[in-house]
C-alpha cells in the first residue's frame, strides 16, 4: 500500500458519502443562491424618484421673513418638490397629517421676522408625518432655507438691524440656482470602482466558510480512525505512519481544491457571479485557506480526544471567524470589524472581494499565506512530537 493508494481510497470514500457531498458542495451553492437573491436589495444602490411632499404651512409671521419664505417657496427648484397648502392653525396642520391629506407641516411663529432681524433666538417648528422618506426630503429643503436665514441673522448681529445698503433681502436668504454656493447637495460616489453584488459577496464568504469545513472533515475523519480502531490495523500493515497521515491530508486537500473549482465554476456559469478578471489572487487565497484548515485540523486533533470535541472546536472557530469577517452580513466600521482583522477569514474575504472589483492588492493574499504557513509549521511540529496513533 503506497501513498497514492491511500489518497485514492480516501477520495473514493468521501465522494461516495452523501452527507459529505451535500454539506461541502450542494449546501454552499444553496446558501449563495438564497442569500444572494434575498439580500440583493441591500447591496444594490438605485436612484429613487422623489415624490412631491404636501406641506401644511402655518405662517403666522407677516414680516419680512414671512414674505421671503413665500418667494422662496415659489422658486422652481423648491416648487417641484414641495406643494404648500395653507393651514389656519397648528392643530389644523396636525389634523391634516393624521388624516393623510398632508405629508409634513411647518409652523412659522408670529415673531419670527422680528427675532431674526434683532439677532435673537428664532426657530421654525417642523412636524414630521408618517412617511420617513418624505420627512427627510422636506426637512432637507427647509433646512436649506434656515441656513440662509442663519446667514442673515449673522449679518444682523455683526452690523446691526437691517441689511447693508444695496443688498436685496432675497439675496441674503434665497439660494442662487446658478451658483455653487446655493447647492446643498453634491452628487458623487462613496468609493471608486463598481460595487459588488449580494451574489458576489455571499459567493466569496460561503466559499471561504466551507473550505474551512474541509479541515473539519479532515480532523473528524482522523479522529474516527482512532475511535473505530482502524488506525491500529493500518499501523499493522507495512506502511509508514507518516504515509497514512500524509495520504489522508493530501486526499482532503485535493477534495477541497475540487470543491473550490466547482463552486467558482458553477456560480460563474449558472448564477452569473463575476469573480474578476484575475483569478490568481482568488486561487492563492483558496489554497491558503485550505492549508490553514488542514493545519488547524492536525493541531486540534493533537489536543482533543475524539471526533465530538473536534466537531465542537471547529464549529466554534469557523462560526466566530465567519461572523467577525463579515461573512454572514456586512459589519459596520468599529470594534467588530477590527476584531475580524485577526482572522484568516477576513483576509481571504478581502482578497477575493478585491479581485472581484478589479483591484490589484496582494497584501491580503500575503497575510492569508503567512497565517497558513504558521499553522502548517505548527501542525508539523506537533505531529513530530505527538505523532498520529491510538
Amino acid at each position: 500500500m503506497n501513498l497514492g493508494t491511500i489518497v485514492a481510497f480516501e477520495i473514493r470514500r468521501a465522494v461516495k458519502h452523501p452527507v459529505y457531498l451535500f454539506i461541502q458542495l450542494i449546501l454552499p451553492l444553496l446558501l449563495i443562491f438564497i442569500l444572494g437573491t434575498a439580500l440583493d436589495s441591500v447591496f444594490t444602490v438605485k436612484d429613487e424618484k422623489l415624490e412631491t411632499v404636501r406641506v401644511a404651512l402655518v405662517r403666522q409671521d407677516e414680516g419680512e421673513m414671512g414674505v421671503m419664505l413665500d418667494e422662496w417657496l415659489r422658486l422652481p427648484a423648491v416648487s417641484d418638490r414641495i406643494r404648500v397648502e395653507s393651514a389656519a392653525s397648528r392643530s389644523e396642520a396636525i389634523g391634516r397629517l393624521r388624516d393623510g391629506t398632508a405629508d409634513f407641516a411647518l409652523v412659522v411663529p408670529a415673531d419670527f421676522s422680528a427675532s431674526v432681524l434683532r439677532g435673537g433666538s428664532a426657530k421654525w417648528e417642523l412636524i414630521a408625518g408618517g412617511d420617513s422618506g418624505k420627512n427627510l426630503a422636506a426637512s432637507v429643503i427647509f433646512q436649506s432655507m434656515l441656513d440662509r436665514l442663519n446667514d442673515r441673522q449673522a449679518v444682523s448681529l455683526a452690523l446691526g438691524p437691517g441689511l447693508p445698503a444695496g443688498q436685496p433681502a432675497m439675496q441674503a436668504a434665497t439660494p442662487d440656482a446658478g451658483s455653487s454656493a446655493g447647492s446643498f447637495v453634491k452628487i458623487g460616489q462613496l468609493a471608486a470602482g463598481k460595487p459588488y453584488s449580494a451574489m458576489q459577496y455571499y459567493a466569496a464568504s460561503m466559499l471561504i466558510m466551507f473550505l474551512l469545513y474541509a479541515g473539519m472533515f479532515t480532523g473528524i475523519g482522523l479522529a474516527e480512525e482512532k475511535e473505530r480502531h482502524t488506525l491500529a490495523r493500518l499501523h499493522s500493515t507495512p506502511v509508514r505512519p507518516w504515509h497514512i497521515l500524509t495520504g489522508k491530508l493530501m486526499a482532503n486537500f485535493l477534495l477541497a481544491v475540487l470543491q473550490s473549482v466547482l463552486i467558482i465554476g458553477f456560480t460563474s456559469a449558472v448564477m452569473g457571479v463575476d469573480w474578476g478578471t484575475s483569478i490568481g489572487p482568488v486561487a492563492v487565497a483558496c489554497l491558503a485557506v485550505i492549508l490553514f484548515s488542514i493545519g488547524l485540523a492536525v493541531l486540534v486533533l493533537s489536543f482533543t480526544k475524539g471526533s465530538g470535541p473536534m466537531n465542537v472546536v471547529f464549529q466554534l472557530v469557523i462560526g466566530v471567524m465567519t461572523f467577525f469577517s463579515g461573512g454572514f452580513f456586512q459589519l459596520p466600521e468599529g470594534m467588530l470589524s477590527r476584531i475580524g482583522e485577526f482572522t484568516v477569514s477576513h483576509w481571504a474575504f478581502q482578497s477575493i472581494l478585491n479581485s472581484m472589483l478589479g483591484r490589484t492588492d496582494w497584501q491580503p493574499v500575503a497575510v492569508v499565506g503567512a497565517i497558513a504557513a504558521v499553522f502548517l509549521a505548527g501542525s508539523f511540529a506537533v505531529y513530530r512530537k505527538a505523532g498520529y496513533h491510538e
